[in-house]
């Protein structure tokens, strides 16, 4: 296990981030520390520029015209072909992931052969600022006609 402080591997992760992620993509980090030093890192991407989609414009696209011309939303199949996250903001969670566990890595109990983490950490998209971008994609399919 790392002997680091819960805020000092969010300072480092936060330094990594610095390093690769593109300009203009904010990241919230959260922390929650235990008295036995366990905790967890909760990071969510709070903003991203205009021209890094997050939504599938696709399935956006697809959810408004299956509304304008029968009413309903996509069916079970659709929503597989239509994933609601774009490749861009996958590979940026992925990403993201990658350098939390890099930074929280997990040790092995020798005695139990379990699998254990000091901190624990999570990757997500702030679910307003995606809400706001699927607006903005819907309008402008609106505009297009």
């Amino acid at each position: 296990m790392t002997d680091k402080s819960l805020h000092q591997v969010a300072l480092d992760l936060r330094s990594s981030m610095e390093k690769i992620l593109p300009d203009g993509v904010g990241v919230t980090i959260n922390t929650c520390e235990e008295v036995d030093r366990r905790g967890s890192l909760s990071l969510t991407v709070s903003s991203w520029p205009a021209d890094m989609v997050m939504n599938n414009k696709e399935r956006v696209a697809a959810i408004r015209r299956s509304l304008t011309l029968n009413g309903k939303f996509l069916s079970p199949d659709d929503s597989k072909r239509y994933p609601r996250l774009s490749a861009e903001a996958m590979h940026l969670l992925a990403t993201l992931q990658s350098l939390v566990d890099e930074h929280c890595p997990a040790t092995l109990d020798p005695e139990t052969g379990h699998t254990s983490w000091k901190i624990s950490g999570i990757v997500s998209l702030d679910p307003n600022a995606l809400a706001r971008e699927n607006i903005e994609i819907a309008q402008s399919l609106k505009n297009q006609g």
